[in-house]
């Protein structure tokens, strides 16, 4: 029988380093969320008032362009100014919707990582209906991250490439001795909830 070695102090408090250093990283990635948050939010209030005042007034040149284009019969100039001008109030809107976009998923990260979950780095995942089984006790942890309503959806990393919308690539073959891991996606960022062998 192998008589065990007691552990050293070097090996007990590498693991308490390692501990404070996640308790480090999780509280910076919170304080880089709260800055991203002030950011998206004033640059949202600021998209929000210039859409609104584009949707008072259209852009003046493009008004008195049509103006002069009418007075001239130039009705293709008098066309292409008033979608010049419409396309500017889209271009706003398109704006205000992607920063708002951008802001609930900051929230959702800063939520996550409270509670505990840490990104990972970004690696190709499949749809949940391309993984192979999964076993039940990666299921107990999607059904509860799911339920907390936090995740946009949920894939598999089984070393497959896959496209970014979670389709294998047609030569993507699952290499041979490979965990699969079960993540939470916000956006692009990936969590990991359970991996097995």
């Amino acid at each position: 029988m192998r008589e065990l070695t007691p552990a050293s102090p070097l090996a007990v408090e590498s693991v308490i380093a390692a501990r404070t250093d996640i308790r480090r990283y999780q509280q910076s990635l919170i304080d880089q969320s709260d800055e991203r948050i002030a950011d998206l939010e004033q640059r949202l209030l600021k998209s929000r008032a210039r859409l609104e005042e584009a949707e008072k007034a259209p852009p003046p040149e493009h008004e008195r362009a049509k103006e002069i284009a009418e007075k001239l019969g130039l009705r293709w100039q008098v066309m292409q100014h008033g979608i010049a001008s419409s396309s500017h109030v889209r271009s706003l809107r398109r704006r205000v919707v992607l920063l708002a976009r951008d802001l609930e998923q900051a929230l959702r990260f800063k939520e996550v990582v409270i509670a505990g979950h840490l990104p990972m780095p970004r690696l190709p995942a499949v749809r949940l209906e391309f993984a192979n089984m999964i076993p039940v006790e990666a299921l107990e942890s999607l059904e509860v991250a799911e339920a907390s309503g936090l995740f946009d959806e949920f894939r598999v990393i089984t070393g497959r490439n896959a496209d970014r919308f979670g389709t294998p690539r047609r030569d993507a073959k699952v290499p041979a001795g490979r965990d699969p891991i079960l993540v939470g996606l916000i956006g692009t960022e990936m969590f990991p909830l359970a991996w097995w062998r």
